[in-house]
């Protein structure tokens, strides 16, 4: 296991757990928790915010929107919530956010997102 870990580049110590008795669980959410830089997560400021981005997203992706730049994304949301002063940073926290709860199915690449990833899928299929 070492060997493997040394290859890899894993600079972390190896945490043996069980999930049937539960030996080691708590010792390795322990260091994941003190492993993550969590300064560098985007956050939103405002769970009013982050409720009212969120409802958007839904809405634009339960409209039969497949892709969108983030860009244009970001356009709207901000024509859409007149009043609302939000970063990029918090509506990609956002689109994250969904894509972790099973919400929305593409997290931006190349600065596109898919919200209706299995729509694309299905096109694919097709051809």
């Amino acid at each position: 296991m070492k060997k493997f870990m040394g290859g890899r580049g894993f600079r972390c110590l190896l945490h043996e757990t069980s999930v049937k008795t539960g030996k080691g669980c708590d010792q390795l959410r322990r260091a994941i928790v003190q492993a993550i830089d969590w300064k560098s997560i985007p956050e939103t400021t405002s769970p009013a915010l982050y409720h009212r981005l969120k409802q958007e997203i839904l809405r634009l992706r339960d409209s039969g929107l497949v892709l969108i730049g983030l860009a244009e994304l970001n356009q709207r949301m901000e024509m859409t919530l007149r009043g609302e002063n939000f970063e990029l940073a918090e509506l990609e926290a956002v689109l994250s956010l969904l894509a972790g709860s099973g919400s929305l199915w593409g997290v931006t690449f190349d600065r596109w997102v898919l919200p209706r990833l299995e729509r694309i899928n299905a096109c694919a299929r097709r051809e």
